[in-house]
């Protein structure tokens, strides 16, 4: 099929011709786990808060720690500029495909009150978040085996997700305290997708043949994290452990889509093709296993390291022609490493820095089943290392602001299935991802 030669396409053709073109950008980055760091000190140190954990964030990172906050006290924190890119090369034959992101969001509110032998505590944060509203153009493009003179795409993606709960934490010895945390979870991603392809007639002028896909998504689930925690303190030593899993409770999953091709020579004008389709059905999560270690090296410096584990995920798939959504991927257990370095340099300044790694969840090798052999699921593997560092400006009265930037990057391959597009769709391609967070802290 060749511009100026427009193909007498019919619906089986339009079927395959729609999967391969339709782009579903609505799962967003379902590939990692470490979203949006919370707090001053943990985002500081690039998570690595387990053992340390001594203050409101703690209802997050480790329960245990609650026991050590300031009774009364709060604090809340910002991310005043959240963005990120992801590049996708060799999609339209040679061109580069771009996903970007770039919002003010809350990020952690949180505070602790003591009753009795027991510290209670309560949170609400925003755990991760994207938002993607952009018009692209291009020319010259390669879909399926044919070149197309007008490309245009516009992609519309919100995504937030919510945690908000209560926190006990208990001492029981001048070494040991235990904690748990009862966290509610609300994720709600909402896509608008529409890409349009134009084949130009002769005359360079008018349309010959036009190809447009609309991909409308809304996905909201519901879920309950309990965290356990256990943290031991010994002079200049601190170990911590947590175990934590989201039960999912419930999910709305709406999803429409739509493929027209139109040209000048087909009889009647138009072929069309739709499909709408809803589901409640819930997705397991992974188990997480934390642990951390930390050591006060001299009287103004701490290091602290931690590993999060997060176990495997064997996905059920519902039978529905063509791999149509909703459905789940495999994901392999993946193990991220945290370091941090505190130093306080004097008792109104201290600096933080961190190290993190943030391993893609998901292979962009084929799994031996039906659904992987036909490439209609995206897959990405994109390992992503990054650094953080923050000030704080403590107070005699116990506030303190504090501001951190965090930047990670990585690279690796994607297969883009029915989430992208081009002239060989399930073929590996090379991918990359950038991000960059600034944030501010305050507490009280």
């Amino acid at each position: 099929m060749t511009p100026g030669n427009p193909c007498r396409c019919g619906a089986p053709t339009l079927l395959a011709l729609g999967y391969l073109f339709a782009a579903n950008p609505a799962l967003a980055d379902e590939f990692h786990y470490k979203g949006i760091l919370a707090g001053e000190r943990a985002a500081g140190l690039g998570g690595a808060y387990i053992a340390l954990a001594d203050d409101h964030t703690s209802i997050v990172y480790n329960p245990a720690g609650l026991i050590s906050a300031e009774d009364g006290s709060s604090s809340a924190s910002v991310n005043v500029i959240s963005a990120a890119s992801t590049q996708y090369d060799r999609v339209f034959g040679d061109t580069e495909w771009s996903r970007e992101s770039l919002e003010i969001l809350p990020g952690f509110a949180g505070g602790a009150k003591a009753f009795g032998d027991l510290m209670l505590g309560a949170t609400l944060l925003v755990s991760d978040s994207l938002a993607e509203d952009q018009t692209q153009n291009y020319e010259d493009v390669r879909i399926a085996g044919t070149r197309y003179d007008r490309l245009r795409i516009h992609n519309d993606l919100q995504l937030r997700s919510y945690e908000a709960g209560l926190a006990v934490g208990m001492r029981l010895s001048p070494n040991w305290q235990v904690g748990m945390s009862l966290l509610g979870s609300y994720v709600d991603k909402n896509n608008s997708y529409v890409q349009r392809a134009a084949i130009r007639d002769r005359d360079g002028v008018t349309d010959a043949q036009v190809l447009q896909v609309t991909v409308n998504s809304d996905d909201t689930r519901i879920g309950l994290r309990p965290i356990l925690g256990l943290q031991f303190r010994w002079r200049a030593l601190a170990l911590g452990a947590t175990v934590s899993q989201n039960l999912p409770l419930s999910r709305d999953y709406q999803y429409a889509y739509s493929a027209s091709l139109s040209a000048t020579s087909l009889s009647g004008g138009n072929t069309s093709f739709e499909i709408v389709d809803l589901s409640e059905q819930t997705e397991d999560e992974p188990l997480r296993a934390s642990f951390g270690l930390a050591l006060k090296m001299t009287a103004s410096t701490v290091v602290s390291a931690q590993l999060d584990y997060f176990s495997e995920r064997n996905a059920e798939n519902r039978d529905l022609p063509f791999g149509a959504p909703p459905r789940s991927l495999d994901n392999k257990a993946v193990t991220n490493l945290s370091l941090g370095l505190e130093w306080q340099h004097d008792t109104n300044w201290t600096s933080r820095f961190g190290l993190f790694s943030d391993y893609a969840n998901n292979s962009t090798d084929y799994i031996n089943d039906e659904l992987s052999e036909r490439s209609f699921a995206r897959r990405e593997e994109i390992d992503i290392f990054g650094l953080t560092y923050s000030v704080t400006r403590q107070r005699a009265s116990g506030n303190h602001l504090a501001v951190g930037l965090l930047v990670a990057a990585g690279s690796g391959t994607a297969r883009l299935g029915d989430v992208g597009f081009g002239s060989d769709v399930g073929a590996e391609i090379d991918a990359k991802q950038q991000r960059l967070n600034f944030f501010f802290t305050a507490g009280w």
